[in-house]
C-alpha cells in the first residue's frame, strides 16, 4: 500500500485513546512480543513544551499518561503527564507500525 493510500485509512482519535493504544503496544514490545513494534511519539503540551518518548501506561481514570522520555542520556527517565495539559500528539514513523 502506498503512503498516500495508507494515510486515507487513518481515523481521527482522541489523545487519550491514541496514547492508551500505543502504551499497550509498547508494553508488549518491551515484554518480548516480536509482533509488536515500539511507538515513539511527541506529546505537545499546552505550555508550548514538547516531550518525546514512548507511552508506557495510562492511569486507571484516564487522567495521566506515563511516558518514557527519549533522551540522549543513558538513564531511563519517565514523566507522568496529565491529559489536561496535552494539546496534541505526533506519532513518528507511522508507516513502520
Amino acid at each position: 500500500m502506498s503512503n498516500d493510500k495508507a494515510l486515507t485509512t487513518l481515523v481521527p482519535t482522541s489523545v487519550e485513546r491514541v496514547l492508551a493504544e500505543f502504551a499497550e503496544r509498547n508494553r508488549k514490545a518491551m515484554s518480548g512480543d516480536s509482533t509488536a513494534k515500539k511507538v515513539r511519539v511527541t506529546v505537545h503540551l499546552k505550555s508550548g513544551r514538547e516531550l518525546r518518548g514512548f507511552p508506557l501506561a495510562v492511569g486507571e481514570a484516564r487522567e495521566t499518561v506515563l511516558l518514557q522520555l527519549d533522551t540522549s542520556m543513558a538513564t531511563a527517565d519517565v514523566s507522568h503527564v496529565p491529559f489536561s495539559s496535552v494539546e496534541a500528539v505526533t506519532v513518528h514513523s507511522i508507516f513502520e507500525l
